[in-house]
């Protein structure tokens, strides 16, 4: 998902959400890796994007630095 800010501040207005949350799960228990590409999977990771309040507080970024980058 792009970030943007409106304010033109350097500061994204959209909280950045680097992992999904079966990565964070997968993290937290090795074990539930043999579930990878299960129907599972799927339907957590589309419930995260239709309500991404399911991602943990701590792998979020609210407030993320943006800047331009030069082209070579």
């Amino acid at each position: 998902m792009p970030v943007m800010t409106w304010i033109g501040n350097g500061i994204g207005d959209v909280p950045y959400r680097p992992i999904k949350l079966f990565n964070y799960i997968v993290d937290q228990t090795p074990e539930t890796i043999i579930l990878m590409r299960s129907l599972l999977v799927e339907i957590l990771n589309f419930s995260e994007k239709v309500s991404p309040v399911l991602t943990p507080a701590e792998v979020s970024d609210t407030a993320p630095i943006m800047h331009r980058f030069s082209r070579l």
